[in-house]
């Protein structure tokens, strides 16, 4: 039996399996939070959903909420997939795009196994690491979310692949390596480091026509972005989720808000249920106590007076109509959150700059990204859930290692500028973005996988010799 067919094989049943775990999931969840027509919802869904329904119901490309971002809060991708199953499927949409999220990890393992066997000279061991990959249960966890990261790691794994082929072949264009990207970009534009990688690593070794043909994968986001600043009238940067005409949480007073936190705060969650806190009646003493001491006396007066803005946009404002521009108070409150801010930085270096970063990875590798209600509540403690979780915590852990010592090669292969995008991921996610959830590194787990299994090969390999 040859290699392919093999390779086929493991994706079917593995594909089998991962979707038997998460039909236990979901009978396990039955009609709770968050499962909801045989996909796990999730806060995020509407802002990928409602621009497609939207779009076929009077040909605007726009969520509901109130405000210029509605237009743009989420590059296009995913919703365009739900369009795609909409206008095939109507009613239906929603199973279709179930099974499509089916194949995209059934397609990923099968990306897996070629790249694995490009890369190591050793067909046995390509299909133990591709084996390793599909029945490890944190690299499907997200398959049944509608959330990007049910797409994005195949869509790397494509990307990744049809890259190393573009290398090998004498012409200087690939469709596929264009479409790959092109579409991964469109899902979440972060993944352009991958695109880099390869880009840098065609010019090094020469290939510089490859490297400026692979430029045309970015027109497609390009385009988007060119969207936004025409509605916008300037440019909102990677994540254009706030605007003065929002009549949202989502004003410049949160974004404010938000960098104040990022001095101390290295999870999400603490940070949304402070601002939650503060738009109902919880009491401002006990929401202060939850910051840190050494900042309380400084940020609980700017917590009352976020309160206050809040209070003045829901009296003063028809809640179905943007607001034009800044509202009475938010200038000065802007003025007075940002100078606490910038002088509050100066006066914890320690903090802002070492401490924070290092909880924020932290949090992100001490995952073991088994992120199902079956794995986190039905099962936990049990001796085999735990040693599951152990052992995925291990692998992952060691996928990152191996990612940054592929750095301190002096060989400049396509793995370290493969793992020069990890990194460089990595390092965006806990020094600019701070509070982050594990999802964020899904996509970047099946490549860090693959640079580990590289390694191991190369280092028994040696021993051999």
């Amino acid at each position: 039996m040859n290699f392919q067919r093999k390779l086929l094989i493991i994706a079917l049943f593995g594909t089998i399996f991962a979707v038997f775990l998460q039909e236990q999931n979901l009978q396990f969840l039955g009609n709770r939070y968050p499962a909801s027509n045989g996909l796990l919802t999730s806060a995020d869904e509407a802002s990928y959903f409602a621009p497609a329904v939207n779009f076929l119901e009077n040909g605007t490309w726009k969520d509901n909420s109130i405000g210029q971002s509605a237009y743009f809060q989420r590059t296009p991708g995913y919703g365009l997939i739900y369009l795609i199953c909409l206008l095939i499927a109507g009613k239906k949409a929603i199973w279709m795009l179930k099974i499509l999220q089916i194949l995209a990890f059934s397609s990923s393992i099968v990306f897996f196994g070629k790249i694995l066997d490009k890369l190591i000279p050793n067909t046995k061991f390509a299909l133990f690491g591709t084996v390793l990959y599909t029945f490890v249960p944190a690299f499907s966890g997200f398959m049944y979310f509608t959330l990007t990261e049910s797409f994005t790691p195949f869509l790397v794994l494509w990307s990744v692949f049809a890259g190393i082929s573009l290398q090998e072949k004498k012409s200087d264009f690939s469709w596929n390596f264009l479409v790959a990207n092109s579409i991964a970009l469109i899902f979440r534009p972060q993944l352009i480091v991958f695109l880099l990688a390869f880009l840098v690593y065609y010019f090094f070794q020469k290939q510089r026509k490859k490297a400026m043909f692979s430029l045309v994968a970015i027109l497609p986001l390009l385009i988007w972005n060119i969207r936004t600043v025409t509605i916008s009238g300037t440019w909102l940067g990677i994540h254009p989720i706030y605007s003065t005409t929002n009549n949202t949480l989502f004003r410049p007073s949160h974004e404010a808000m938000t960098n104040l936190f990022r001095i101390w705060e290295a999870d999400g969650a603490k940070f949304h249920e402070t601002i939650h806190a503060l738009t109902d009646s919880t009491d401002i003493d006990l929401i202060s106590e939850k910051i840190p001491s050494k900042y309380r006396k400084k940020v609980a007066p700017i917590l009352e007076k976020y309160r206050a803005l809040h209070e003045y946009q829901l009296t003063h404002f028809n809640q179905n109509k943007p607001i034009s521009g800044t509202f009475h108070g938010e200038d000065k409150f802007l003025l007075e959150i940002n100078a606490l801010t910038k002088n509050l930085k100066s006066e914890n270096k320690l903090d802002y700059y070492i401490l924070t970063p290092v909880k924020s990875l932290k949090k992100l590798m001490l995952s073991s990204h088994l992120n199902l209600g079956i794995y986190q509540f039905k099962y936990r403690g049990t001796w085999w859930m735990e040693t599951i979780r152990w052992s995925c915590l291990a692998i992952l852990i060691s996928s990152f290692m191996a990612a940054l010592m592929a750095l301190f090669k002096k060989n400049r292969d396509l793995i370290f500028y493969l793992s020069l995008a990890i990194v460089v991921n990595i390092f965006y996610l806990i020094f600019i973005q701070r509070m982050n959830e594990e999802r964020y590194l899904a996509p970047f787990l099946p490549i860090a996988l693959i640079i580990l299994l590289v390694g191991i090969y190369n280092l028994r390999k040696k021993a051999i010799s």
